[in-house]
């Protein structure tokens, strides 16, 4: 089968992970992936594959339009297995744990060449994690020099940066060092054709520099490397609020008056440009994740949300172009 390029355009795919809106109401969670992926606004979704909330997916790919581009999450799915697992992951030092992540990134390789085989869709990139906390980087090279010797049928290996261990306080999900992650990516490059690059998601690096200002030296760190393949937007917030505790990641929506987002959020239309102006090369993609609350809000009201963040992200992304310019 011929592979697909992967896309390298900074806006050549843009993805909204609409499942962190999730109300559990099979109707609902259809309305609003169609009316999103109608907006023109974005190319796709970020998918939550294998979860418990999407399983394979049969249901979603009849939704999806032609052409159109997205991406996998391993997270929520990553996650999961964790919960009844705690050595489950692709960075685990127990090999049961190891063993069992690898068999599900291997189902995950077989649906996209299933897919890019079968079907006008494209996964542009498939998001993992250097899981579980406590894990060490030379189990994840090892998954992931195994994972690179199976067809991803064009679709980019992509590392999302979690917040990792640090000494000053309690991590989250206390997942390996950025610098570590982005040194891997690197030595792995050179054996292999398949392209691998880092994400980095706002929320998750404002939780673990403690400083929402500071999330663009994450950003410029794996740009001047070269490793950057694409930035995820979601919020957090530094004070207790309706997302919970102080730095949680409860995908905390823009900050901005309530019909729109919520107004204890850090992740400012300020912020989110400057991060976009920290990038100088060409990112795999770009996106937005974002809750709300109550879990039970209308769904006019989620779309609004979305839309919001979504033309703030195109917004910044038309600044960013002038600036470079």
């Amino acid at each position: 089968m011929m592979k697909r390029p992967p896309l390298d355009s900074p806006t050549g795919t843009r993805v909204v992970g609409t499942y962190a809106m999730d109300d559990g109401n099979n109707e609902h969670r259809q309305t609003l992936i169609t009316s999103i992926m109608r907006s023109g606004l974005c190319t796709g979704l970020e998918i939550p594959f294998l979860s418990a909330q999407y399983g394979d997916c049969a249901w979603l790919w009849p939704l999806l339009p032609a052409d159109s581009r997205h991406v996998f999450t391993m997270v929520t799915a990553t996650m999961e297995r964790i919960g009844s697992n705690p050595e489950f992951g692709l960075a685990s030092t127990n090999a049961q744990g190891r063993r069992e992540a690898l068999t599900m990134m291997r189902h995950v390789a077989e649906t996209i060449y299933w897919l890019h085989s079968s079907s006008p869709l494209t996964i542009a990139a498939v998001e993992i994690h250097s899981a579980p906390s406590g894990g060490s980087i030379e189990a994840l090279y090892e998954s992931m020099a195994t994972m690179v010797q199976w067809d991803w049928a064009g679709a980019a290996l992509v590392i999302e940066h979690c917040d990792a261990a640090v000494p000053n306080h309690k991590a989250v999900k206390g997942f390996l060092p950025l610098h570590e992650e982005v040194r891997l990516i690197d030595e792995l490059r050179a054996t292999t054709a398949t392209t691998l690059a880092l994400t980095v998601n706002w929320a998750r690096s404002a939780i673990e520099l403690r400083d929402p200002d500071a999330v663009p030296e994450h950003i410029r760190y794996c740009d001047e490397r070269g490793v950057l393949g694409g930035l995820m937007y979601s919020g957090t917030s530094a004070i207790s609020g309706p997302y919970g505790s102080a730095w949680s990641d409860t995908h905390a929506p823009m900050q901005a008056e309530q019909r729109f987002g919520e107004p204890t959020s850090a992740l400012t239309n300020e912020r989110l440009s400057l991060t976009r102006r920290a990038v100088n090369n060409p990112l795999l993609y770009d996106g937005v994740k974002m809750a709300i609350r109550p879990d039970d809000a209308p769904l006019e009201r989620r779309y609004a949300y979305l839309e919001y963040a979504l033309r703030g992200l195109q917004t910044a992304s038309a600044l960013r172009k002038e600036h470079k310019e």
